[in-house]
């Protein structure tokens, strides 16, 4: 009798805490988005990877809701008025919406800024799809800009967390809030104070994961608790093979699968 009322114990809690955790998450849809990054339009080469990425993503078995681009579109081109008009009309040919971030080779100065927004939108916005929040934030500190991590975009990101309520919530960035580890060092591109409060805000509210890109290489790391997931390029910068990523949101959980383009 003791043995079957721990039993029917057990399977209680268990029920219990499936539904606090269904609470937390609360979107229960399954789909699919894309990240690409780092795609450094510039030349013939990163041009044609590109459009062999954007093939390859048409031609995926299963719909894709969208694409980010997670920056660094262009390679310090973008106010070359040939390069500007050649992206556009690329990134056209996919089949599925693109939302863009600014990377650091995108924007390097104020007429760059102003050519970005007029050709691909805010630097900071929200998009809500099947129930997931994305927030899609500007993030280059590197060029010494004042509305990076500014007290005005502080405000804006937590008021865009906590209207997102018990939703679950994914953030993309360029550059990572997270350690840069090359040439056998460790490099922080963030301020200590800023990456303290950065952790602290998105931990405070629903945000299941972090996306990024600008480190050219595959790294996972941690926020506290909230996951930190960056894609490898699809540039040929420092020899690497064209990566894009395939993500399923699925009953508040993450995953990717990591798609390369075959070497000629």
């Amino acid at each position: 009798m003791k043995r079957i009322t721990l039993f029917v114990l057990a399977c209680l809690f268990a029920i219990v805490s499936i539904g606090f955790a269904k609470e937390f998450n609360s979107s229960d849809s399954s789909f699919y988005f894309v990240q690409i990054t780092d795609t450094h339009l510039d030349d013939s080469e990163n041009f044609e990877r590109t459009e062999k990425i954007i093939k390859k993503i048409n031609a995926l078995p299963f719909d894709i809701e969208f694409v980010v681009h997670t920056g660094d579109v262009f390679d310090d081109s973008i106010s070359d008025a040939n390069a500007l008009k050649a992206a556009k009309k690329l990134f056209a040919k996919l089949n599925p919406p693109i939302y863009y971030i600014a990377g650091n080779h995108d924007i390097f100065s104020k007429e760059t800024k102003k050519t970005y927004i007029e050709n691909f939108g805010q630097l900071n916005y929200i998009e809500e799809i099947h129930g997931v929040v994305f927030v899609f934030i500007y993030t280059n500190i590197k060029k010494n800009d004042s509305d990076v991590f500014s007290d005005d975009f502080f405000k804006w990101f937590e008021d865009s967390l906590k209207s997102a309520a018990d939703k679950p919530v994914v953030v993309f960035q360029h550059i990572p809030a997270s350690d840069d580890f090359y040439t056998n060092v460790f490099h922080k591109p963030l301020p200590a104070k800023i990456e303290k409060k950065w952790s602290k805000l998105i931990n405070r509210y629903n945000v299941d994961a972090v996306i990024a890109g600008h480190f050219h290489r595959d790294q996972m790391d941690w926020f506290g608790d909230v996951p930190l997931y960056v894609c490898p390029p699809v540039s040929k910068w420092f020899g690497k093979q064209a990566t894009f990523r395939v993500y399923e949101f699925k009953n508040g959980r993450l995953k990717y699968f990591s798609q390369y383009l075959d070497s000629d």
